[in-house]
């Protein structure tokens, strides 16, 4: 009895690594295969003239607002704090040239901030004997992203300046320009997207009451922008995230006739 239970139990162990050698090598070919064909989709369409107009402009002003707000804490302080700059690049670049990704939108753009410098920043207090910077340059911006993405709320120049301040030479006194310069870049961005009839920034403000929400100029304003935003939004570089008006309309009541009664 022992030497058939020992004869069970070396057939079924020999049969479990087996399955799991084969799952494991199905997984590798599974793997192997996504990284050389890629996900087989096609390449977004270029922007018009028109759109790249837009951006440029946008960019501009965008970061012309950003380099005077440098240029005043630069005089305010002496040169002793001023805005990290380097980062709003890729800001500006989400903000008017995809303006309807995610990512773009305000929520994004400063919870983001505020979250991943805050996470970042935190690890600068851990002493550099236990943690080395180009140890915690890794570590802090990892954690940074990962509380961002957990949260609903990944920005990319977020994970950028959380590079920055991993690094430990700057303190939250440049933290907070940032997450200023955030909040205001969020009001060109507006002004800027919306003269254009392709476009719409925000798609969503995320952290306002609903009752903000509520058309100024009533449904049939509303209605007409929806239906111009329906349309192919290739210069911007994504969909439009709008609903149809033939969709958010309200569909008419039926009505029901009577049918005569016979007796």
């Amino acid at each position: 009895v022992i030497q058939e239970a020992q004869a069970r139990h070396q057939s079924t162990t020999g049969a479990r690594s087996q399955n799991m050698w084969l799952t494991v090598e199905a997984r590798f070919r599974v793997w192997i295969n996504k990284c050389w064909t890629g996900g087989g989709m096609q390449i977004p369409p270029t922007m018009g003239w028109r759109q790249t107009f837009w951006t440029i402009l946008g960019a501009f002003i965008g970061l012309l607002v950003l380099s005077s707000i440098n240029e005043m804490f630069l005089d305010l302080t002496r040169s002793e704090y001023f805005l990290v700059i380097g980062p709003f690049g890729a800001l500006m670049t989400l903000q008017y040239g995809l303006t309807s990704a995610p990512a773009s939108q305000p929520r994004n753009v400063v919870l983001g901030q505020v979250v991943a410098g805050a996470v970042s920043l935190c690890f600068t207090y851990i002493p550099e004997a236990i943690l080395p910077v180009w140890v915690r340059q890794a570590l802090g911006p990892a954690f940074a992203i990962g509380a961002m993405v957990k949260l609903g709320i990944p920005h990319p120049p977020a994970g950028a300046h959380s590079v920055i301040w991993a690094a430990g030479e700057h303190d939250w006194s440049f933290y907070s320009i940032v997450v200023l310069c955030s909040i205001v870049s969020v009001v060109p961005a507006t002004l800027v997207n919306n003269m254009s009839d392709k476009r719409q920034y925000p798609i969503y403000w995320g952290y306002l009451p609903k009752l903000l929400h509520r058309n100024l100029f009533g449904p049939e304003v509303k209605t007409k922008a929806s239906q111009s935003l329906l349309v192919d939004d290739r210069s911007t570089g994504s969909v439009p995230q709008v609903e149809d008006s033939a969709r958010t309309s309200p569909k008419p009541e039926e009505t029901i006739e009577e049918q005569p009664h016979n007796p």
